[in-house]
């Protein structure tokens, strides 16, 4: 529930922003989303979506993140790829959205997570988050 609970404070958090800002920037793994939350996420991505809240994604490249790709929706959603040659490794999905950022472990076996709330600590996140996006395959496009 906890997992929910951080999905479900991005989504509350986001649609009441301008729609210019209602944008989450996520670095994920993609073969950690397909677990027993799957059905809560498919929900949680429709509600998403129907807000007009945009993600921009950042993930390893796998065969699972070529099925999430296939999952989302172009015109909400941006994936790129980080090429399998950088040994970057994803062991949690962190995502930053307006003054947060929340830290996932998405591990079926120890599913946990917290939401920091701090301008100071956002800020600088979404800046590592725009150089990484620079340094990536560019594969869906908005």
């Amino acid at each position: 529930e906890g997992i929910k609970t951080i999905f479900n404070d991005s989504f509350e958090t986001l649609k009441n922003l301008p729609k210019k800002d209602r944008i989450k920037y996520t670095f994920s793994k993609a073969s950690e989303l397909f677990t027993e939350l799957e059905i809560f996420l498919d929900d949680y991505t429709m509600r998403r979506e129907k807000q007009g809240i945009m993600v921009k994604a950042i993930m390893p490249e796998s065969k699972r993140a070529e099925i999430y790709k296939k999952k989302v929706h172009v015109g909400t959603t941006q994936v790129r790829m980080l090429p399998r040659d950088i040994d970057f490794h994803f062991e949690s999905n962190i995502s930053i959205y307006a003054d947060k950022v929340a830290i996932m472990s998405l591990n079926e076996e120890r599913l946990h997570g917290v939401i920091i709330e701090s301008l100071e600590i956002a800020t600088p996140q979404k800046a590592i988050f725009s150089l990484a996006w620079r340094s990536c395959k560019e594969t869906m496009g908005l």
